[in-house]
């Protein structure tokens, strides 16, 4: 092709006939080079950082639809999801090392909490401004004394009835 047939701001091309071409699928404005078709890349080069792997961005990177990941996906900096965060796998948790979810740092929850199956804590918690509970106790005399444990039922109901007699009725 002539330097004439070819169209300001398209980059220009080898064609399959070995003549120049340019598309409109893809262009250079000075600032913004634009991909209007699909970009595949076949290098393989694993990322560990901003600066490795097959794509590097310099800025950020808008993405106006869905965005799969096959691999791992490591985030630093905050993270803001304005959707619903579904986490689909299943491993149950033992510790607080195991599971689906795991955080190194704290978890604040803004609203209510749902636990849909048994809820074990590794250390005291506290409800309001309270006293922060470590255990429950199963201790029918009430020998323990602790200020950081509550009792249970069927321990309450133990002593209560070994301190009433016949006569306190």
């Amino acid at each position: 092709a002539a330097i004439g047939d070819l169209t300001d701001n398209r980059v220009v091309i080898a064609g399959s006939s070995g003549e120049l071409e340019d598309s409109a699928d893809l262009t250079f404005d000075g600032t913004t080079l634009a991909v209007n078709a699909i970009f595949d890349s076949n290098d393989t080069t694993q990322s560990s950082s901003s600066t490795t792997g097959s794509a590097q961005f310099a800025g950020g990177v808008g993405i106006a639809k869905n965005l799969y990941v096959g691999g791992g996906a490591e985030v630093t900096g905050l993270t803001t999801i304005t959707g619903v965060l579904d986490a689909n796998n299943t491993t149950q948790s033992t510790s607080a090392t195991t599971g689906s979810a795991k955080f190194a740092g704290g978890v604040g929850i803004e609203k209510q909490l749902y636990v849909g199956a048994g809820a074990s804590v590794g250390a005291g918690f506290t409800i309001g401004t309270g006293i922060g509970v470590t255990t429950i106790l199963d201790d029918d005399a009430f020998n323990n004394a602790s200020a950081t444990a509550l009792a249970s039922q069927q321990s309450i109901k133990a002593y209560v009835d070994a301190q009433i007699t016949a006569e306190d009725l």
